[in-house]
């Protein structure tokens, strides 16, 4: 059955175009719990076959103080006992810790910027870490790019990135050189095979092998056990395309979900502009109101002013008409004052 808004025919032929280096599928493999190609390749890269990765997630989450939500192509956990002190016995006993592992699928080679290995390496660290943990309790953390292209260009499968100890002499000449083993790794694997490719399954190393199928977009050209099968679940089986459908259902009803809270979050802020825009226009026109009413108060207070500077005026001149011998009604008939007002004047 079809879900709605999902055709099987898309699906199918995002089966039939992926291979492991399609991040999306390789994160999709990581799903069934009957396989573990993470664990498998980091047994490869670490040259150690005792890791065991637990807890295995594709597309794994994880949002920063800054709120930046950073999305890692394939997380995991290796889960070990290891000797320790007790800090009230000071007697030794055994605790757990839980080493990290982040697997990066990169075709382009921008996407593994030393920059954002920096940031991934301290977002693992970050959320590793607990309120009252002492930083000593960081535990060692594993950041691995397998990039389609060499990086570096420096013909070479794997790089190791870690960081040393260096000492100089006065002249500024290296002394010394030790490791810093601060539990922080980031490896870059250079997938391309340069000068390897066309060769038969016998001439490559295992690495190589696990390399090449990553690269594969048919299963039956895989050489890896561990990493073909779970490609052909998906490719091969109902039920890995009955999982597929239902995943991208899901995909799809989360994309609508997030763009229907988008979309409320968009109308509640421009709800809150109207109202703040209506308060604003109601405010300016409040203040005009007042500023109109002072205006009109002080216009009035002037024309106030002015009449009675006006008058003072007049009788400043009627006093003088006075003094120079005219009489009362000359006055009052020149300056257009009340008679009772230059009379006033004389007293």
């Amino acid at each position: 059955m079809i879900k709605s808004g999902l055709k099987r025919e898309e699906v199918i032929l995002f089966l039939k175009n992926s291979s492991l280096f399609t991040d999306k599928f390789f994160s999709l493999c990581l799903k069934n719990k009957d396989f573990n190609p993470m664990q498998y390749l980091i047994r490869l890269l670490l040259n150690n076959d005792k890791i065991v990765i637990t807890n295995v997630v594709g597309q794994y989450q994880i949002t920063s103080s800054g709120g930046k939500i950073t999305v890692f192509d394939a997380y995991g956990e290796e889960i070990k006992t290891v000797e320790a002190i007790d800090p009230k016995t000071q007697k030794k006993t055994t605790k757990e810790i839980k080493i990290r592992y982040n697997i990066e699928i990169q075709r382009v080679s921008a996407g593994a910027d030393p920059k954002r290995a920096r940031f991934y390496s301290a977002t693992f660290d970050a959320e590793n870490l607990g309120e009252k943990q002492d930083y000593k309790d960081l535990t060692e953390s594993y950041i691995i790019f397998i990039t389609e292209h060499d990086v570096f260009k420096k013909g070479k499968t794997i790089y190791y990135v870690d960081r040393y100890i260096e000492w100089k002499d006065e002249n500024g000449n290296v002394e010394g050189r030790e490791f810093f083993n601060d539990g922080a790794h980031i490896i870059y694997v250079n997938a391309s095979l340069k000068g390897k490719k066309g060769l038969p399954k016998e001439r490559l190393t295992e690495l190589e092998r696990a390399l090449h199928d990553l690269h594969c977009v048919d299963y039956r050209d895989m050489y890896c056990e561990e990493l073909r099968e779970p490609v052909k679940y998906l490719k091969e089986t109902k039920e890995g395309e009955t999982f597929m459908l239902d995943f991208f259902e899901k995909e799809i009803l989360k994309a609508k979900e997030e763009a229907m809270k988008d979309a409320e979050a968009k109308i509640k802020e421009i709800e809150k502009a109207r109202k703040a825009e209506k308060k604003a226009r109601k405010e300016a026109e409040k203040q005009a109101k007042q500023a109109q009413k002072a205006e009109e108060k002080a216009r009035k207070e002037a024309e106030k002013k002015a009449k009675q500077a006006k008058f003072e005026g007049i009788l400043e001149t009627a006093k003088n008409l006075l003094k120079e011998g005219f009489s009362v009604d000359n006055v009052a008939k020149f300056t257009k004052l009340k008679l009772a007002d230059v009379k006033a004047l004389t007293l």
